[in-house]
């Protein structure tokens, strides 16, 4: 990388606003970096951009250019020289705001504060890019409604992973959405890896009631290594992976929304567990998607199977009133082992097709299982309690209707004994 990097220094009550191409910095060689409209960009880059920016603080740019923009006749003859490859550099604990279109074909980094792809902001020709990258490093990346971020190679499929965490005792987080009303991101990166830190990708598009936008977005990337999922948002997230299952380690947590698998494609393969808390959904919608090993914490918040299938797991436990919806669908759960504490409500059970197993059967369970209630609906139509047959949860029919079926049964049996007397 040629030329010395440029390093812009926002303090403390400080601002710093480079969206109408107000900077002007020095540029030796076509080798710096430098502002104004010639270029189409908030900033131009051939070599490095340091942005310095205080806890607090912000920088918004209004794009930056750089080799890679080949469209642009001011940059193209830019793109050719092996010297001109800059990135961006954010570190100082603030915020770095990308807004508009930025093109540069070198690294980005994300050290110690938070680089913003800003609402429909297209990031594209970045060769890599790192969100915490040493130790003691804590950084995040945060793509707002319907922004783009697109790596080098990603269209022929040779793009480099997007790396969280890179270091062991760093921190690294992908944050998709922006709130309220907001939508999904595009990510133009067909892996997403953890490295040796503490890596999170959480999901916080959220709705409003009367959104026109489609609430569902589509989860693409592949996640591997050390990565945890967080669903923060009241839309859906649908985990989709195109280039090879999801195998990360992480744990999966559902706060709010739907979290949703789909495809034939394995969504949550290396996951040590799932946790749901109240008002929250994970929908099943694949056989055999998630870890064998992986535990499924509920406290509260529903699980609910979208279609026919399979699913096995580890530890099973319910440890605030929860629910499960099998929607008419036939579906079999085998769990490792149960602990219960509280209240699960069965929905749509249909027990000539769905079944719930215990590997471990009685040995395996802590708490009563009659705390399990079957409903053959949506919670209306009570059919009984759990009580275990072997490794099975089956359905014990609660006092009243059984002591009615015993009823009517002793009549039938009186009624067919008078029957007999007044024949003899």
């Amino acid at each position: 990388m040629g030329g010395t990097s440029l390093t812009i220094n926002v303090t403390a009550g400080g601002a710093s606003d480079f969206s109408s191409n107000s900077v002007t910095a020095g540029a030796s060689g076509g080798n710096g970096a430098t502002a104004g409209s010639a270029y189409g960009a908030g900033l131009f880059s051939g070599s490095n951009v340091i942005f310095n920016i205080a806890p607090g603080q912000t920088a918004t740019v209004d794009g930056i250019g750089g080799a890679g923009k080949i469209t642009d006749p001011n940059i193209g003859p830019r793109s050719i020289n092996p010297n001109v490859n800059g990135g961006i550099i954010v570190q100082g604990g603030g915020e770095v705001i990308l807004t508009g279109e930025s093109y540069y074909s070198g690294a980005t980094v994300v050290n110690v504060g938070q680089l913003t792809l800003g609402t429909d902001a297209l990031e594209q020709g970045t060769v890599s890019m790192v969100v915490g990258q040493a130790v003691g490093d804590d950084a995040r990346l945060q793509l707002q409604g319907g922004s783009r971020l697109i790596l080098y190679g990603y269209a022929d499929g040779t793009d480099a992973a997007l790396m969280l965490a890179q270091t062991e005792h760093s921190k690294g987080e992908l944050i998709i959405g922006d709130g309220t009303g907001s939508q999904g991101a595009f990510i133009g990166a067909h892996v997403i890896k953890g490295g040796e830190g503490d890596a999170t990708v959480r999901f916080t598009q959220s709705f409003a009631t009367d959104s026109t936008i489609n609430p569902v977005f589509e989860m693409k990337s592949t996640m591997t290594g050390s990565v945890s999922v967080v669903q923060d948002g009241e839309g859906t997230t649908l985990l989709v992976p195109e280039s090879g299952e999801n195998d990360f380690t992480g744990s999966v947590t559902v706060n709010s929304g739907i979290l949703a698998t789909s495809g034939t494609v394995a969504a949550m393969a290396g996951t040590e567990g799932i946790t749901l808390m109240g008002g929250s959904t994970f929908q099943l919608g694949q056989s055999e998607g998630i870890n064998d090993t992986a535990y499924l914490t509920m406290q509260g918040g529903m699980m609910t199977m979208s279609l026919d299938l399979n699913e096995t797991m580890g530890a099973w436990s319910v440890l605030d009133d929860s629910s499960f919806d099998f929607e008419g669908n036939a579906v079999t759960l085998t769990f490792q082992s149960l602990t219960i504490s509280a209240q699960l409500s069965v929905w749509n059970w249909d027990g000539t097709k769905d079944h719930i197993y215990v590997t471990d059967g009685n040995s395996g369970i802590t708490g009563g299982v009659e705390q399990i209630l079957f409903y053959s609906d949506q919670g209306q139509s009570f059919l009984g309690y759990g009580a275990f047959s072997g490794s099975e949860i089956i359905i014990v029919p609660e006092p009243s209707s059984l002591a009615l079926a015993l009823l009517g049964l002793s009549l039938l049996v009186y009624a067919r004994r008078s029957r007999l007397r007044v024949v003899a």
